[in-house]
């Protein structure tokens, strides 16, 4: 089968995100590569998924709904070359995987979850500094809107904000926003302590507060009020809040 076929046979199971791995995987059965190939990673149980769901999520990532650079590609070929050995048909593979992920755009939750299958939930961190690795080969520093996407991507790969921040200082980057700083408290705090920081933080920077001070003051206050309510949301969804 072609990588076409494969994919509409994925669609009808699962999607773009079915799409794509399914025409990923028949790739790979077609081929002598894996037949053969060297170790990669150990813990990698089905190469072919594994090394699909990587270049998918970290193109998803990096490239945040747009295109990915060159300097950006050179990470995952280099990653690809190291670890897995691959050669030109690989690489070009990769190269497609990357193509039509672009296109696609397919759930990141949904990639994230077969990524951690494919490797028995190990991994977790690799993902997240290449991820890194690749925002940082533009070079300066990135925008709000790739900043959430590397936020999103340690969420659902269970970085911890330590191990998350840890990975920023390596790199010289500024610390980690979390919503438990937001708040400004310590990761372990009780539920409690977070529900009377949100009320108290609310309270100070609610627009309706400041609305006297001024265009800019009010503007800065409801700034400041949109990232309280955010780290609150997410602190509910992981508290159970």
């Amino acid at each position: 089968m072609s990588w076409w076929l494969g994919a509409g046979m994925g669609f009808l199971r699962g999607g773009p995100v079915g799409a794509l791995i399914g025409g990923a995987v028949q790739h790979w059965f077609t081929k002598k590569y894996l037949k053969n190939a060297p170790p990669g990673l150990p813990g990698v149980c089905d190469t072919g998924r594994y090394v699909t769901c990587l270049v998918a999520v970290l193109t998803h990532t990096a490239a945040a709904g747009g295109r990915l650079s060159p300097p950006q590609k050179e990470v995952i070929r280099r990653f690809l070359q190291r670890n897995f050995h691959f050669g030109g048909e690989e690489l070009g593979f990769a190269a497609e995987v990357m193509a039509k992920t672009e296109k696609i755009n397919p759930a990141l939750a949904q990639l994230v979850a077969e990524y951690r299958k494919s490797c028995g939930g190990q991994y977790t961190l690799l993902l997240l500094a290449l991820a890194y690795q690749m925002v940082l080969a533009e070079g300066g520093e990135a925008g709000p809107r790739i900043e959430e996407s590397l936020r999103r991507l340690a969420r659902l790969l269970d970085v911890s904000y330590e191990a998350h921040d840890g990975l920023r200082k390596k790199y010289g980057l500024p610390p980690l926003v979390t919503p438990f700083s937001v708040l400004g408290v310590p990761v372990s705090a009780d539920n409690e302590t977070i529900r009377r920081a949100y009320r108290q933080q609310a309270g100070q920077w609610h627009p309706d507060r400041v609305a006297h001070l001024g265009t800019d003051h009010a503007g800065e206050a409801h700034k400041r009020f949109l990232e309280i309510q955010a780290a609150y949301s997410e602190l509910k969804e992981i508290r159970n809040l």
